[in-house]
């Protein structure tokens, strides 16, 4: 009974400190943007500007554009990569109040890519 007690206790601490760690990172950055865009018709968007982006918390994960990341994987530094399929991916990095992050949609026509990089406020 012992045991139980002492992997319940430490099961819930870990617990809660995800989900404080997620509440750390959500909020509002400070961001550069950077937007690429080609076609096949020979159209060309290649744009910079400021934007404010809002991540969220969902429990012990993030939400950046729809696209959730549990915090595990952004721990000391470190850098999430997803794939959707052979046409578009999105790469999220958040240390010490900055933040990054990328993403590509593509396909036979053409191609976009998107990247976000700031501070948080």
């Amino acid at each position: 009974m012992k045991k139980f007690i002492f992997a319940l206790i430490i099961g819930l601490s870990l617990f809660s400190c995800d989900k404080y760690k997620a509440k750390r990172l959500s909020g509002i950055y400070s961001c550069t943007v950077n937007f690429h865009y080609f076609d096949m018709t020979g159209t060309t968007i290649d744009t910079t500007y400021t934007e404010d982006l809002e991540v969220k918390q969902d429990n012990d994960s993030i939400v950046i554009f729809n696209n959730k990341v549990h915090v595990d994987e952004l721990r000391k530094g470190a850098t999430f990569e997803k794939y959707n399929g052979a046409t578009s991916s999105y790469k999220v990095k958040i240390y010490k109040d900055e933040l990054y992050y990328f993403s590509t949609n593509g396909g036979l026509g053409g191609s976009s890519s998107i990247e976000y990089i700031g501070k948080k406020k």
